[in-house]
Formats: C-alpha cells, sequence, structure tokens
C-alpha cells in the first residue's frame, strides 16, 4: 500500500457582496437547489418558499455579505511516483489562479 509524503492542503472560502460574482454563483444555487431539496422532501415547501424570500431580501442588501462554502485544495505526491508536471512552463493551468502556480 503506497504511504503518502506530507501535502499542502489549503483551505479556500470566497466572500463577496451582492454585485460579487460568488454571490450571483449562491444565488443560481439556492434558486435552483431550494425546489429541488423540497420537491425531495429534504425541506417543506414551506422552508423553501421561506428561505428563497429570504435569499432575496439580502440579495436586495448592498451591504449583504456572501462566503462561500469552505474548499479545501490539496497537492501531494505518492512516494516513488514521478509529479505529472515538473517544468511550470508545461503546466497547463498557469496563471489561472495562484493556487496552480508553481513559483
Amino acid at each position: 500500500m503506497p504511504t503518502t509524503v506530507p501535502a499542502e492542503v489549503t483551505p479556500t472560502s470566497l466572500a463577496g457582496g451582492p454585485s460579487t460574482e460568488i454571490f450571483e454563483w449562491a444565488h443560481r444555487f439556492f434558486s435552483t437547489h431550494t425546489q429541488h431539496m423540497a420537491d425531495k422532501a429534504i425541506i417543506s415547501h414551506q422552508e423553501a418558499t421561506a428561505l428563497q424570500a429570504d435569499w432575496i431580501a439580502h440579495r436586495e442588501n448592498p451591504d449583504a455579505l456572501y462566503f462561500s462554502p469552505l474548499v479545501v485544495d490539496v497537492a501531494g505526491v505518492l512516494r516513488g511516483q514521478t509529479p505529472p508536471i515538473l517544468n511550470p512552463t508545461e503546466n497547463p493551468l498557469r496563471g489561472r489562479n495562484s493556487s496552480t502556480d508553481f513559483q
């Protein structure tokens, strides 16, 4: 069974107000999934309606701030295996964001 070497673990969360992309992502998520959750009886239709009304009220508040769910980026290599990208210029993701840039 392979053992792993220490890995770099980076928690990532985005935050922003009503005019930001992350707030728009949350709006699209809640607008779509709230109804699906009610249809599957995960929440009641009454709760779905209340959640939607509450979200819309926050979306219309210019001082509102949304924090995204936490995502964890993990980078590591199994012992005895060669990393797939050794040369930073060969990384197709380079430049998209700092977590994928090799320094």
